[in-house]
């Protein structure tokens, strides 16, 4: 069984449009990073919600959120069967032909402790008044839906 953690990257170097704080969530697999965050950040909310249904889900993104303008066209085939979720890639710019086999019930808590965590560092930067990008934007939005719902 192949094992997925989550590692929270805050880059206080970063400097675009004078937001001098990234904030970036990077996927490894297997204890190796799989695409640096700072280029492919990781969609937590495609990623969540692959773990309920088999389709086609997009891991990683562009800043943006949308995978096509990082050159990721092809989304990742999953197939649930039972407790376990078969995740195959065809063609990512960073890794081609690659199958994982992960434990739902154990990434859905790894994905919601890492959102918990994101949240509680997200409003630390608030309260203390830095100002911090969040990668990918609309990916922010996407946690917040599973926290309002409860979901995490």
């Amino acid at each position: 069984m192949d094992e997925l953690t989550l590692q929270i990257i805050i880059d206080r170097g970063h400097n675009h449009a004078g937001i001098p704080t990234a904030v970036f969530v990077e996927i490894l697999i297997n204890n190796e990073m799989v695409a640096p965050a700072n280029e492919y950040p990781a969609d937590i909310k495609g990623l969540y919600d692959a773990t309920f249904n088999s389709g086609d889900y997009y891991f990683w993104t562009c800043f943006c959120g949308v995978p096509g303008c990082s050159s990721i066209w092809v989304p990742i085939k999953v197939v649930h069967q039972e407790d376990v979720m078969i995740c195959s890639t065809i063609d990512l710019p960073f890794l081609q032909n690659t199958q994982w086999v992960f434990n739902k019930n154990k990434l859905q808590y790894t994905i919601q402790e890492c959102i918990k965590e994101l949240n509680t560092i997200l409003s630390k930067m608030v309260s203390e008044n830095e100002q911090y990008e969040f990668s990918p934007e609309a990916g922010l939005t996407g946690i917040n839906k599973l926290l309002d719902k409860g979901l995490v």
